[in-house]
């Protein structure tokens, strides 16, 4: 079941405008997000990467709270054993990373890839990796892609989130369970972090900003996400 989570948290942010280094980018102001856990679990935890609850359901029927927690557990169980392979840091929680968003993308048929930019003083780099199966015991890193991205390029990104209203919606996008591939984007923007996830996004403005993280990456996307 692919879902998402999202409690809307009001943010209290001062600044009318938060700009990235010299004032080239300027970077959104969360209004729908949670907020940042100050100390992590260990990485081994299910809860390092993503909060519990990140796949339940949008309505939680008290009959059914037994089965959402234990799917909700075995999805982040999954995904976090493929980013403790890139030893990729959590957006969620501690204070390895300030701006950064990361983009998942999962299937049961297709290997997994994961797309990260994140924000190193004033330069944006992006790294994306294709895994060698869906299975997760047989999920290796197949190959790597790192560039350092261009200002304009990141502009164009958070266009695409604005349009998604990827921080601002207060309502989370739910979705009920699919065999479609799942779509998982996290944000991280100072003390915000927000995780949105689809198994249909369409060919809307959540699925440009899958796209637009992969290109970002310096790769071609892949012939079964666009299929």
């Amino acid at each position: 079941m692919i879902a998402v989570f999202t409690k809307p948290l009001a943010l209290a942010l001062v600044a009318s405008v938060i700009v990235a280094g010299c004032g080239n980018v300027t970077l959104p102001e969360p209004s729908a997000a949670l907020r940042v856990v100050e100390q992590c679990d260990a990485p081994s935890s299910d809860q390092y990467y993503l909060p519990e609850g990140t796949f339940f359901s949008g309505d939680v029927r008290p009959d059914r709270l037994r089965t959402e927690r234990h799917l909700d557990q075995m999805q982040r169980q999954y995904i976090s054993r493929l980013l403790r392979q890139l030893n990729a840091p959590s957006l969620s929680c501690g204070h390895d990373v300030e701006h950064a968003y990361r983009f998942i993308w999962l299937s049961t048929t297709f290997a997994p890839m994961i797309v990260g930019i994140t924000k190193v003083g004033d330069v944006w780099h992006a790294r994306a990796t294709r895994f060698s199966s869906p299975r997760l015991d047989l999920a290796m890193v197949e190959t790597r892609s790192e560039r350092v991205v261009p200002d304009e390029e990141v502009q164009r990104l958070l266009g695409d989130l604005r349009a998604a209203e990827f921080w601002t919606t207060p309502l989370g996008f739910a979705l009920g369970g699919s065999e479609a591939p799942a779509w998982i984007v996290e944000g991280r923007s100072e003390s915000a972090y927000r995780v949105v996830a689809r198994a249909h996004p369409g060919d809307g403005a959540f699925k440009n900003v899958g796209y637009r993280l992969v290109r970002l990456s310096g790769i071609k996307i892949p012939y079964e996400m666009e299929h």
